[in-house]
């Protein structure tokens, strides 16, 4: 396409509280850059990925910042879906942001949580990272760093001294794409749904923690009675080609997976997470915007006040086709993330492991002995990486609080094919409203109609998705109106005049 093309489009809103267009640029305005494997959003000044947060001297305190990093009240109370839980920990604080990382050593955790990760989701067992002499060690290294853990239900992870840092108790890995997960939770030789019962009757004081995949993320696969299986430990990936499965199979009794099996399992894990890769993957290849697409389809599945964590990758997941392993650049990682965000992600958690080695996808216990896989971490080894993920992090941290609340709106257009469509998520929060908006592929203009939310006029601050480069927008007539570049993130905070 040629030339400048641009037309109004309306946001399809979840409820009509609020309106907005977007004013899209043609396609010769996006970045060509951004996802494509290139950094198009490094920061030159070290100064723009300084943390606004953190205090540089004792005689500047939290409460003398102004603007958009003005302190935000904290509410009290139980967050709503952890209210029930004697043991949720950090989950229960209706301020806490979950930013999760992986299955990482457990000395990386103090470089993880200076960071701003918050969590270790840690799937091990004796057989695997640190082995039985070490797990103990391990597990408390994870818990000097300040971490919560995600973890399995065991001998080891149940001790006082671990067991209070304990969140959540992970269940199983992926049960709606692959049968072996689901038929032998972490290699437990138990099923998915034995895992589920038993945890709950032992510890009912703690959500249940599933990481799904395709089966809760992808609107396209998964529609009836089969039960598409990866077969990870085969090297099958393609879950969108039944074809490519030796053997789908009907699901369990017959049921029906979306009807029957899937909100069975929403219910019975309050804390959840979905991993659906799109960036570099070589069974799954689609734009940054879907990873916001798989919170709104985990969201349509389970229901809009389930929390859902979005998984997004920091090395590669695969050749993308081309047979060399793509790796994701800072400003791609920011925009899956802000893409998640605007969808309504309750969480954000991190997945650095490679899973491709030399253009050969690795399968099963290649993976899991492969010290490489867990060697990889560029978000702490990357300098680059780690400054803009600290900003992210910072920024998802200090805005806990708003994101915790209940959501003003959330809108969107379901055309893959639109450009200089924005993806937004508007918060109303003590009096103000907060905005966090993404195009989804081409530049755009972006128009909020404030007035309905009875906002004549004020200023809006607006920041980048490091929580730096800070402006003042007027807001005037009730509306307001900013250009967005490619994939870039803003947030907005709005304060009534």
């Amino acid at each position: 396409m040629s030339g400048h093309q641009s037309w109004r489009r309306g946001l399809r809103w979840t409820a009509a509280a609020i309106t907005a267009a977007v004013v899209a640029a043609s396609c010769s305005s996006a970045d060509p850059t951004v996802g494509s494997g290139t950094d198009p959003g490094a920061t030159t000044s070290s100064s723009a990925q300084t943390n606004p947060l953190e205090t540089t001297s004792t005689s500047t305190t939290e409460s003398a910042l102004t603007g958009f990093h003005a302190p935000i009240a904290k509410p009290t109370g139980a967050r709503g879906p952890f209210a029930a839980y004697a043991n949720a920990g950090a989950l229960a604080d209706p301020s806490f942001y979950p930013i999760g990382v992986w299955w990482q050593y457990p000395w990386q955790a103090a470089a993880y949580r200076d960071m701003g990760v918050n969590t270790y989701i840690w799937p091990d067992s004796v057989r695997n990272m640190c082995g039985a002499e070490a797990r103990s060690s391990c597990l408390e290294g994870i818990i000097d760093a300040g971490m919560n853990l995600v973890v399995y239900r065991d001998e080891y992870t149940t001790a006082p001294a671990v067991e209070s840092s304990v969140i959540a108790w992970f269940t199983c890995d992926e049960p709606d794409i692959i049968e072996f997960a689901r038929k032998n939770c972490g290699s437990l030789g138990v099923t998915y749904d034995e895992v589920i019962i038993d945890l709950a009757a032992a510890d009912p004081t703690r959500p249940l923690y599933t990481n799904f995949s395709d089966g809760l993320a992808r609107p396209e696969v998964f529609t009836g009675t089969e039960l598409f299986d990866l077969n990870w430990l085969d090297g099958l990936w393609d879950s969108s080609n039944p074809a490519d499965d030796p053997d789908p199979g009907p699901a369990e009794s017959g049921a029906d997976f979306l009807s029957d099996l899937l909100p069975v399992w929403c219910e019975s894990s309050a804390f959840k997470s979905t991993d659906a890769y799109w960036f570099s993957s070589d069974s799954r290849q689609g734009p940054i915007w879907y990873y916001g697409r798989n919170v709104r389809t985990a969201h349509d599945r389970c229901g809009a006040d389930h929390p859902i964590m979005n998984a997004v990758e920091t090395a590669a997941q695969g050749t993308s086709g081309t047979g060399t392993p793509v790796d994701p650049q800072p400003a791609d990682v920011m925009a899956m993330v802000y893409s998640s965000v605007a969808a309504g992600a309750s969480g954000i958690l991190y997945f650095p492991q490679r899973t491709d080695n030399g253009g050969s996808v690795q399968t099963g216990s290649t993976f899991l002995s492969n010290p490489h896989s867990f060697d990889v971490s560029p978000e702490i080894t990357d300098p680059a990486m780690y400054e803009t993920l600290s900003g992210v992090n910072h920024t998802l941290e200090f805005l806990g609080p708003v994101l915790n609340s209940g959501r003003v709106e959330r809108g969107f257009i379901d055309l893959a094919e639109e450009e200089g469509v924005v993806d937004v998520l508007v918060k109303r929060y003590q009096g103000e409203v907060f905005i966090v908006a993404i195009t989804r592929e081409g530049a755009a203009t972006l128009e909020v109609d404030l007035g309905s939310l009875g906002i004549d006029g004020g200023v809006a601050y607006a920041v980048n998705g490091t929580g730096g480069d800070e402006r003042e927008i007027a807001v005037e007539g009730g509306v307001l109106t900013d250009d967005l570049a490619p994939l870039v993130p803003v947030i907005y905070r709005v304060t009534p005049a």
